[in-house]
C-alpha cells in the first residue's frame, strides 16, 4: 500500500491515526515468526491449539509461513515432538513452489483468479494471501482401526472469513496440511510430499476465492473448486503410480458406492473421500463442458449457495424458486448418464455425454468391473 508522504500540516497524532488507517494490520517480512490458531477438521475435533510458524517467503501476491513444529502423529522414536521446517517442508520446496504460485511457466495465482475472479475484500486487513504451512488434525473413525488421519491436502477456515474476531485467526489463509505421508521416509516420499504442496496450493486457493466471497457456501462446492483449480494449473495429477492425485479420485468414484453429490462425506474415506472430490469436479468440468467455463466463474463469485448457485449461474433469467428444479435438475440427469456411459458415447447427441477434457489425456474414466455410485 502506497501513502502519499506530503501529510498536510496538523497534529503529529492525527497523522498517525490517519497513517495507521492506512497501512494493512499485518505486513510480514521474512524469517518473521508468529502465533497462529492451526485448525481442527477431524470428526471429533480437539481443543484448538497455538503453534509458531516463521515466513518462509514473500511473494507479489502472497507470504509463505510454515509451523516449526508438531506435537501430532509423530514418527517412531520422537516421544515429545516432529520438526516440520527442514524435515517435511524445506526452503528448496517453498522456493519452487512459491515461484510457481506467482509465475514459472504455471502462474498458479493468474490461472485460478482469472476464472473464479479476483481475491475479494474480505474483514481481514491483510495485503496479501498467507499461505500456511500447517499440520492440520484431521481423524476420522476408520472402522475396525479407530480414528485415523483422512490425508486432507488443503483446507480453509470459514472462521477466517466472516468477520468474528473471536473465531479463527482472522487473516486470508489458505492452509495447506503437511500430514499426508509426513512420516514416510526415503527420497520418493519426499518427492511425492513435494508434488502433494505444490497441488495443493490451487486447490486451496479456489476454496479460498470461494469462501472469502461465501463463507457459508456448502462443503461440497468449496471442495470440487477446488479440485478444478488444481486440474485448470497442472491438469490430471497423478503420482506414485496413480496412487496420488486426482486420477486416483477419479477411479475411487468409479468403484464407490452410495455416494450423494451434495454430501461432501457421503462416500468412502480414502484419499479424503476422494470418490467424493471426484464427482464433485466432474460435475463442474460437465457444467464447463456445457454451458462455458464462465458458469464456473459466476459459481465462484456468488452470493448464493449449494445447487441453487449452480442453477442461477447457468441460467440467472429463471425465478429462484423455480431454478433447481428446471435448471439443474435435466443436466443432473444427463451428468448421471454421462458417468455410466463417457467412455462409449463420443460425438453421440452432440457429446453431451461424454467428457470432452479426458479426450487424450491418456485416462479413460469407466465403470466397467466397477459397482459405481451412479448406478
Amino acid at each position: 500500500m502506497v501513502i502519499n508522504t506530503r501529510l498536510p500540516r496538523c497534529n503529529g497524532i492525527a497523522v498517525l491515526f490517519v497513517i495507521s488507517l492506512l497501512s494493512p494490520a499485518f505486513a510480514l517480512h521474512y524469517n518473521e515468526t508468529l502465533e497462529l490458531l492451526v485448525p481442527d477438521i477431524s470428526y471429533f475435533p480437539d481443543s484448538l491449539q497455538l503453534r509458531q510458524f516463521t515466513c518462509r517467503a514473500v511473494t507479489a501476491n502472497a507470504y509463505w509461513l510454515v509451523q516449526d513444529t508438531t506435537f501430532i502423529d509423530l514418527p517412531p522414536g520422537e516421544d515429545e515432538f516432529q520438526l516440520i521446517w527442514g524435515n517435511i517442508v524445506t526452503q528448496a520446496g517453498i522456493d519452487t513452489i512459491s515461484s510457481q504460485f506467482e509465475g514459472a511457466g504455471v502462474g498458479v495465482f493468474e490461472s485460478v483468479t482469472s476464472v473464479f475472479g479476483p481475491v475479494p475484500e474480505t474483514p481481514n486487513d491483510d495485503d496479501r494471501l498467507w499461505i500456511v504451512f500447517a499440520d492440520i488434525r484431521d481423524y476420522y473413525p476408520n472402522p475396525g482401526a479407530g480414528a485415523t488421519r483422512l490425508g486432507n491436502w488443503a483446507y480453509v477456515w470459514p472462521e477466517d472469513l466472516d468477520g468474528n474476531e473471536s473465531t479463527g485467526n482472522n487473516h486470508d489463509i489458505v492452509y495447506i496440511n503437511v500430514g499426508p505421508y509426513k512420516n514416510m521416509s526415503g527420497g520418493l516420499w519426499e518427492a511425492n510430499r513435494l508434488k502433494i504442496h505444490t497441488w495443493s496450493v490451487p486447490t486451496g486457493l479456489g476454496q479460498f476465492l470461494r469462501t472469502a466471497r461465501n463463507p457459508q457456501e456448502e462443503k461440497w462446492l468449496v471442495r470440487g473448486l477446488g479440485i478444478f483449480a488444481q486440474h485448470l494449473c497442472y491438469g490430471l495429477t497423478s503420482a506414485h503410480n496413480g496412487l496420488i492425485g486426482i486420477v486416483v479420485m477419479l477411479d475411487d468414484f468409479a468403484r464407490g458406492g452410495g455416494i450423494e453429490l451434495t454430501s461432501w462425506s457421503s462416500g468412502r474415506r480414502g484419499h479424503d473421500f476422494g470418490a467424493n472430490l471426484a464427482a464433485e469436479f466432474l460435475w463442474l468440468k460437465y457444467i464447463e463442458q456445457r454451458f462455458g467455463i464462465g458458469v464456473i466463474g459466476e459459481i465462484a463469485m456468488s452470493s448464493r449457495s449449494g445447487m441453487l448457485n449452480v442453477a442461477t449461474a447457468i441460467d440467472p433469467s429463471v425465478p429462484e424458486q423455480q431454478a433447481v428444479e428446471s435448471v439443474v435438475y435435466p443436466v443432473y440427469e444427463s451428468w448421471l448418464v454421462t458417468n455410466l456411459v463417457s467412455h462409449i458415447a463420443g460425438d453421440f447427441q452432440g457429446g453431451i455425454y461424454s467428457y470432452g477434457f479426458l479426450e487424450g489425456s491418456g485416462y479413460d474414466f469407466t465403470i466397467i468391473n466397477a459397482p459405481a455410485s451412479f448406478i
